[in-house]
């Protein structure tokens, strides 16, 4: 549940999560839905289509995930900004798979007069396999 922070309550290490999160093929062909006007046989969309390609399976996009991920880090306090979030694929995301999101606080400072956090926010399979890896930087807003 989102409550509001202030800048000083955040120590270094300090997390967020972890949090659950399954994606599902139904979610995927929303999303896929909202950008194409047709959805065709893909590695997101299809599994023998995945398979032709070396995967095990069908993937979630990447801006989903990166989307899904976004949205951790935005959950978790309702006076933050997202000021960028830079993410790094290390691995294909499944879909139906339980997934589990964590933050790790890294830096916080003041620039152009706004308090800002720094983020390290991975999302690891069930094994804590980082599957993909992002660091954000956030804006905390007064109260």
């Amino acid at each position: 549940m989102a409550t509001n922070i202030t800048f000083d309550e955040i120590e270094l290490g300090d997390e967020i999560g972890p949090s659950d999160k399954i994606i599902t093929t139904e979610q995927v062909f929303e999303f896929v839905k909202i950008l194409e006007s047709k959805i065709e046989a893909s590695r997101f969309t299809d599994t023998e289509f995945a398979k032709s390609e070396g995967l095990n399976g069908p993937i979630v996009p990447g801006a989903l995930t990166t989307a899904v991920m976004a949205q951790f880090v935005s959950n978790w306090a309702t006076n933050l900004k997202i000021k960028t979030l830079d993410v790094i694929f290390r691995h294909m995301v499944p879909h139906n798979t339980t997934l589990k999101l964590i933050g790790v606080f890294t830096d916080k400072f003041t620039e152009d007069g706004l308090n800002q956090l720094q983020c390290d926010v991975f999302l690891q399979d069930e094994n804590e396999v980082k599957l993909v890896i992002g660091k954000a930087t956030i804006i905390v807003n007064k109260k």
